[in-house]
């Protein structure tokens, strides 16, 4: 029998781009913007974390005014 030998190999990676300047104020072309995340396939921004105690009543979910 002959000589027994392997290679084991891990490649971890994390990249992160903003677009800080692009010229398309009309969104015609495509749909990149200024502070969008370049690579991303979609994004979800929310205003932040609601409780109860922030609306009005349950029943119409409105918010309170600030």
């Amino acid at each position: 029998m002959g000589d027994f030998s392997y290679n084991v190999g891990i490649n971890l990676y994390d990249h992160k781009s903003e677009i800080t300047k692009y010229n398309n104020e009309s969104g015609l072309l495509s749909d990149y913007y200024v502070g969008k995340d370049f690579g991303s396939i979609w994004e979800y921004k929310t205003d932040g974390d609601y409780t109860v105690d922030d609306f009005e009543d349950i029943t119409s979910w409105q918010q309170k005014k600030a």
